[in-house]
């Protein structure tokens, strides 16, 4: 391995990735991160470069979605349950030779300055530069929409001179502020409206390329039932076990199917209910009475999947991620505080004649 400059840019780089990271409100990782490009440095496979495109997965939901099956797969992050998957699989640094990581490890430890920056965070950025200097990859693509990899592998796509592609993979915020917007070449977003938010609020460059497409990661089954039966869409906030106390509060003879989120923060035997039932994974029923949601991109899918029974959204006021929807469906009501979400609740279980 050449020695490498890290050059006034990179620091910039890197100070540009932290503070979009903190704008949208992501928990410090710097020592999960670290501990994460150790392990991989130590223990994944060396590969040689041998495609002009690839797309970057990071984590376990974005490798259940749809749209990169056929682009050579990057995986990022905890994607595999597995530890022997992790010797095999392709990552950022496979393309690095063993004897170059802890080089570059040592390196990192030399040239970290800025005490605000996570070590774990500049070890991943020198890592990931060392990729783009050595793959031959021209186009790159992801699912991020602004996060801190999302935002290190646009800066660093533009430094390469490489193309950076992205896939919408959920609903974007209608007050999003970056304090860095994204240099990207192309977006395949949901819709004219998801359009115009990238446009307004993320992406940097005028001259990038915009399409429309819808690709739903759900595969939808219609059962049938033999009473009333309840959906709860999960999302990782902290109000959604109230919001779930709310829903049974109103709804008595009625069977719940809730739908977890893969970061859940939920206790599973806050959710031991005999009529309680938890769904995990890609299949969601479509037949229900009501459903009743945090902000989630899932309520969107329904609806884009024809399901045109009352859907109930408690929405964060300061993100507004599916307020949107209210003023294009008449089956969505969007709710801005937990005593707004309990009257929707009552009038939806009264009119429905659930109780």
């Amino acid at each position: 391995m050449k020695r490498i400059l890290i050059k006034k840019c990179d620091y910039e780089n890197i100070s540009k990735i932290v503070e979009n990271d903190k704008a949208v409100g992501r928990a410090k990782n710097g020592t999960k991160v670290c501990w994460y490009s150790l392990f991989i440095c130590l223990f994944n496979k060396y590969h040689k470069a041998d495609s002009s495109e690839l797309f970057v997965v990071s984590g376990k939901a974005e490798m259940r979605r749809k749209g990169h099956e056929d682009i050579l797969t990057l995986q990022y992050a905890l994607t595999s349950r597995s530890i022997f998957d992790y010797h095999k699989m392709l990552t950022h640094v496979s393309y690095i030779g063993y004897f170059s990581r802890i080089k570059l490890i040592i390196m990192a430890c030399r040239l970290k300055k800025n005490k605000e920056i996570p070590f774990g965070y500049f070890l991943d950025y020198i890592l990931w530069r060392e990729f783009f200097s050595i793959y031959k990859a021209d186009q790159i693509w992801g699912y991020g929409h602004y996060d801190r990899l999302t935002t290190q592998i646009a800066l660093l796509s533009v430094q390469f001179g490489k193309k950076y592609c992205m896939r919408q993979h959920g609903l974007l915020s209608n007050n999003m502020k970056l304090p860095h917007k994204i240099p990207v070449n192309r977006i395949i977003a949901f819709d004219e409206n998801e359009v115009e938010k990238f446009k307004n609020q993320i992406i940097l460059n005028s001259n990038c390329e915009y399409q429309t497409e819808y690709v739903s990661s759900v595969d939808f089954q219609y059962t049938e039932k033999s009473g009333k039966r309840i959906g709860i869409i999960d999302t990782p906030i902290e109000e959604m076990t109230e919001l779930i106390r709310l829903v049974e509060k109103y709804c008595f003879n009625a069977e719940y199917i809730v739908m977890l989120h893969p970061l859940s923060k939920i206790r599973k035997n806050f959710l031991n209910r005999e009529r309680m039932k938890l769904v995990e994974g890609k299949k969601k029923e479509m037949n229900f009475d009501v459903i009743f949601s945090g902000p989630s991109t899932l309520a969107y899918d329904y609806i884009r999947a024809g399901y045109d029974n009352p859907i109930i959204v408690y929405e964060l006021k300061d993100f507004k991620v599916l307020s949107d929807l209210q003023e294009t469906h008449e089956n969505v009501k969007v709710c801005y505080t937990l005593s707004e979400f309990e009257k929707n609740c009552q009038q939806i279980v009264s009119s429905i004649n659930i109780t």
